[in-house]
């Protein structure tokens, strides 16, 4: 028998109350990312697409967003970034992720939020200059 043990749940909002912060800040919980924080993201898919290839990318990227599934702007940041780098990187069966891909760009540019207005008025700056 180990001794790892789970910490007990009830104790989560007594910990959080003194220290005055809500339970997703102590258990770390972040649903959206600052601009900096994505920006390093991108430079480390950047340098992860020669060190570990396309299909290795592209599984990191979607266990990302999975962590971020809020954050518009990492999901389109990270659609254009796969979308270039499966084009120029001569990616094989770049069919395969067509669909992720155009369900990401779909999903940031048609999503409604406010703060978004950019992000949706640059997507289709995007398109229109493609």
């Amino acid at each position: 028998m180990n001794s790892n043990s789970k910490p007990d749940i009830e104790l989560l909002a007594p910990i959080a109350r003194p220290l005055d912060i809500s339970l997703d800040t102590l258990l770390s919980f972040h649903e959206k990312l600052s601009d900096t924080e994505i920006e390093e993201i991108i430079r480390k898919m950047d340098g992860m697409f020669s060190e570990e290839g396309y299909e290795k990318t592209y599984e990191w990227a979607l266990r990302l967003i999975k962590e971020y599934p809020n954050c518009n702007m990492l999901i389109w940041q990270t659609a254009v970034m796969l979308d270039a780098r499966r084009i120029t990187d001569k990616c094989t069966n770049q069919e395969k992720y067509d669909k992720q891909i155009n369900a990401w760009y779909e999903l940031a540019l048609h999503d409604e939020n406010e703060e978004k207005s950019l992000l949706k008025e640059k997507l289709q700056h995007d398109n229109m200059t493609v």
